[in-house]
């Protein structure tokens, strides 16, 4: 009897141990109104945890697996899971600000803008960041993206797939773009060597009154399904043109 006493005394402080380790909050379902507050709360979080302890113990914090990979503390192991746990919340999180704060480059780059008007551009760059991001998820996994894409490509040629070319990503991201209301961006279909074995095809996003060129193109097809995107004239790959068929929107 002794012997379960001390089993179950043991086990009931090990159960809240692991649950006093938790400290970092999981991501909330990220919306327009809460993301710029959420992103700030990853990064400096993770930047308050990279300055209180040693570069060899974020090192550690890295690698380590599971509470007793390496000699911890328990304030150490607390601290060590909460820097696992904000980097992978970073990881998911920072292209979509990265894609945000290159839109908001792209149009103020061409206008000024009052105060009001500069938080309204921030609110709809961050709407579109937001839903091309979980846009591009949603179709990397309709499509079952492969880790090369022209590889993907043959199999559509042999009927294996449906979907997943590069038409297919510009076709199905302008129609999740077109009918959201915008005021600072127009949307519209890029293409490259129309015609050719090379042809490429790409939404693009361009500032309100500005031409195609000064567009910034999302083209997931050539990164298998993650996230990607360009200014049109920094592509050394392609030489974009909005396809004439195709209308602004």
């Amino acid at each position: 009897m002794k012997a379960l006493k001390q089993f179950l005394f043991f086990s009931i402080c090990l159960l809240i141990s692991n649950l006093c380790l938790a400290k970092t909050p999981d991501l909330p379902e990220l919306t327009p109104e809460n993301f710029n507050q959420e992103y700030t709360r990853v990064a400096t979080s993770l930047l308050s945890i990279e300055e209180t302890f040693s570069r060899r113990l974020i090192k550690q914090f890295k690698h380590a697996k599971g509470n007793h990979h390496f000699k911890l503390t328990k304030k150490q192991t607390i601290a060590k899971n909460d820097y696992q746990k904000l980097t992978t919340q970073l990881n998911d999180i920072k292209p979509i600000n990265d894609l945000k704060e290159d839109l908001l480059a792209l149009y103020t780059k061409h206008f000024t803008l009052s105060k009001t008007e500069h938080e309204a551009l921030t609110q709809e760059a961050t709407m579109l960041a937001l839903g091309i991001f979980n846009e591009t998820k949603r179709l990397e996994d309709k499509y079952g993206t492969f880790i090369l894409p022209v590889i993907h490509n043959m199999l559509i040629d042999i009927r294996l797939k449906k979907r997943g070319a590069c038409k297919h990503w510009a076709e199905d991201l302008l129609e999740f773009l077109k009918p959201i209301q915008r005021k600072f961006f127009d949307v519209t279909w890029g293409e490259a060597y129309p015609g050719l074995i090379l042809e490429h095809n790409t939404a693009v996003l361009i500032p309100k009154g500005r031409p195609f060129e000064d567009g910034l193109y999302i083209d997931p097809w050539r990164t298998s399904g993650r996230l990607y995107w360009q200014r049109v004239p920094e592509d050394h790959h392609y030489p974009w043109k909005q396809w004439p068929k195709y209308g602004r929107f």
